[in-house]
């Protein structure tokens, strides 16, 4: 145990004799102290939970932001006017970027590109049979695993051949897939 001076003493025991009076003081007025509390305790929790509620959100935002890459480049069609808000807002589809384009970026000599994809976004009815369900669909082609973060299930995703060719080949999500073949195997 360390040794004291005189005057540390002094301070450590004028501390340790406010204690009883504190106690008594916090005895008389419950209804005081209560509050006191409570209002300490409530403000705690409410940093604890902000701060977690944040950190929360942080991690969406970083783990979306990884699945992605941050080596990626997003070249949109359509021109940018300051005066007023994007085509795609006014619903007017903009096809002036086409696959042309992407061939000529991805054959530019540029070191900094690896591989490019193309999307179509879209909507339909799709059909197995009898069965029927509505889904969204994206078209790529075949170098959209190397660009997005992707994992298949099963079975594989589509090659350059069947791309080039124009193959009918398709890559189901789990829902379609589950909505379209039940618990058979839809490869094939």
């Amino acid at each position: 145990m360390p040794i004291l001076s005189d005057q540390q003493r002094g301070y450590r025991m004028r501390i340790i004799s406010y204690i009883p009076s504190s106690w008594h003081l916090m005895i008389r007025n419950r209804l005081r102290s209560l509050l006191t509390m409570l209002g300490i305790i409530i403000g705690v929790m409410s940093v604890v939970i902000i701060m977690s509620v944040g950190a929360g959100a942080q991690s969406l935002i970083v783990n979306q932001i990884k699945s992605l890459g941050s080596n990626l480049v997003g070249i949109l069609p359509g021109k940018s006017d300051d005066s007023g808000p994007p085509a795609a807002v006014l619903g007017i589809v903009v096809t002036t970027l086409n696959q042309d384009d992407l061939k000529a970026i991805k054959s530019s000599g540029d070191p900094h590109v690896i591989t490019g994809t193309g999307y179509v976004r879209g909507s339909d009815t799709v059909t197995n049979d009898t069965t029927k369900t509505d889904t969204t669909f994206v078209g790529v082609n075949a170098s959209y695993p190397f660009v997005e973060d992707i994992a298949l299930s099963y079975g594989r995703f589509f090659t350059e051949e069947e791309d080039s060719t124009h193959s009918t080949v398709a890559v189901l999500g789990s829902t379609v897939a589950q909505d379209l073949f039940l618990d058979d195997n839809p490869i094939g």
